[in-house]
Order: C-alpha cells, then structure tokens, then sequence
C-alpha cells in the first residue's frame, strides 16, 4: 500500500471510529523525515532579528503571527512554536521593541502564541507577567491607547484557563491597570477583568476566582464597570453592553460588591441596560443575569422590584418571545 493510500484509509478509520482528528496533522513528512511546520522558521527568524542579526522585527512579527492564527496557519503551530522557543522570542521583542508600531506586533505576536495552554505555562516561567506588567502597561509606552487596549487583550488571553497566570497577573497589580484602561478600551479591558475572575481552568480544581473578584472589587472595578455600562448603553453597543453586564456580574460576587453597586445607582443602571436589551437580545439577557445576581443581597430585592426591575424583564421576555 502506498504511503498517501495508508495515511487516507488510517484516517478514515479513526473518524469511523468517531475521533476527532481536528488537532491531528494529516500530512505526510516530506522525503527525509518529519516536516518542520512553517511556524519554527518563523521563530528563528524573529530570535535572529531580535538579537540583532539580518531581518526586520516587525515582519518577523507579523510572520509569526499569521502562522499562529492566519487562515494558513498548520495544525498544531501553537505548541510547536512554545517548544521552539516561540514565547521567548515575543518577550523579547516587546521588551526591546522601539517603536509603538513593533510593540503592537509584539504585543499581537503574544496574544497569538498564549492561545496555546501550554505556551500560557511558558509565558510564567520566562517572566511574562513581568514583561508585560511592568515592562508595558506599567510604563511610559503603556500610556497610548492603541498599546492599553492590545495589553489588555495579552493579559486576556495569558489568563484565560490558566489558573497560575491570574494569580500572578492579580500579584504583579494588574487590576487597577485595567480598569484605568476601561474608558478608552472597554472591550479588551472587561475581556481581561473577565478572564480575571473565571474559573476555566480544568488542571486547578482550586481556583481563586472569587478571592480575584474581591481584589478587583477593592480596587474600583465595580464603579468602572458601571460608568462603563452607562457609556455602551447610551451609545446604543448591544454587543459591548452584553460584555460589560457579564464582567461586573463575575466581578459582584458577595453582599458587600452587591451593596457597593446598589449605593451607586447601579440596579437603575442595570435595569436601564435591561430595557435597552429590547434592541438587542445579548445585551438584554447579560443585564438580566447581572441583575439576578445583584438580587442575591436581600436588601436589593424589594429596591429592584420597587425600580421597575420586575416590569423591564417581562417587557424583554415579551420583546424577544417567539
């Protein structure tokens, strides 16, 4: 049998068998022996280019982040990438970055390589929350709105199921970054503050979720979230707003969060985002959940029912039945 008729009949068999081969390469090696995935090259080209040698960064930048997650991008170039030295070639691209335009492909380099869990454990290890913490958001470059908002999204996907990576981010004194960054960058900064406080990762069967929202809560999250929620409800963002109300309901996760969001007007708040949910049904459905779980404090019961609260999600169960 020839090799191209093995590799075909191996793979139907697997798929009749109902495996998932979609994490599978399903190529054969060319003549040799294994064949190197594009995204090595790629790699050693930007550590050439970051240690001084032929090559531009930001091509090499721009080169590692199309194999990652371009629409050409191979079967497992994640992982390939990390174990090849991937992570830190982005970290020192945006530790030596010397223009903000490098240090948003850097930046768009990182959150590219973090979408692999194990890349997420080799971002830890060589220093990552450092890099960017300090290095970046806490420093005079981080001041720019265009590196604000594509921080926030690295810090994103550097914490999403990885329990450790929140932990260190929360440590390094990332949550009051972020919600500083809430007004000119909603979307990455709730993405982050959300990926903060979820507790999505399968390997910790321990998370810290609710310590981390009490620690955002203490450092002014609950009140950003609010402004925020005004802004994207009055801009008409259904979209955004649907964000925003998911955020803050990870985010009020005990009686006193809840008590702090009432004395703030936020259940008028809310229920307003609520009744502007009728135009959109996201939005609607994420105010409702957050008003549910401000409902969870016994004194803001009677003050939900009292604001309409009751009356504004039968008007949008009744906008929205079939």
């Amino acid at each position: 049998m020839a090799p191209e008729e093995a590799l075909a009949d191996a793979v139907e068999q697997f798929e009749l068998q109902g495996v998932d081969l979609s994490n599978i390469r399903k190529t054969l090696p060319e003549e040799g022996g294994r064949a190197e995935l594009k995204i090595v090259g790629a790699v050693k080209a930007l550590e050439a280019a970051v240690a001084g040698g032929d090559g531009d960064v930001g091509a090499c930048l721009e080169a590692v982040t199309e194999e990652l997650v371009g629409d050409a991008a191979e079967v497992g170039a994640g992982l390939a990438a990390g174990r090849n030295g991937g992570v830190e070639a982005v970290l020192s691209a945006v530790s030596s970055a010397a223009t903000e335009g490098t240090l948003l492909q850097a930046l768009a380099a990182l959150k590219a390589v973090l979408q692999e869990v194990e890349c997420k454990d080799f971002f830890l290890a060589r220093g990552g929350v450092k890099t960017l913490v300090e290095g970046v958001m806490e420093a005079e470059r981080g001041a720019s709105v265009a590196v604000a908002e594509a921080s926030a999204l690295a810090v994103c996907a550097a914490a999403t199921k990885a329990e450790d990576n929140k932990l260190e981010l929360m440590k390094a004194g990332v949550g009051p970054l972020l919600i500083k960054t809430l007004p000119v960058a909603t979307k990455a900064a709730c993405s982050a503050l959300k990926a903060l406080v979820s507790a999505d990762d399968p390997r910790k069967p321990a998370p810290a979720a609710f310590a981390h929202a009490r620690w955002l809560a203490k450092d002014g999250a609950p009140l950003g979230l609010l402004t925020a929620l005004d802004t994207a409800r009055d801009n008409g963002d259904g979209p955004l707003l649907a964000l925003v109300c998911a955020t803050l309901k990870c985010v009020a996760v005990n009686d006193e969060i809840c008590k702090e969001v009432e004395e703030a007007g936020g259940l008028a708040r809310v229920i307003s985002a609520a009744r502007a949910g009728v135009m959109h049904t996201g939005s609607g459905k994420h105010a409702l959940a957050l008003l549910r779980q401000l409902a969870g404090r016994d004194q803001n019961k009677s003050a939900i029912l009292d604001a309409g609260g009751v009356d504004a999600a039968l008007s949008l169960v009744q906008a929205h039945a079939a």
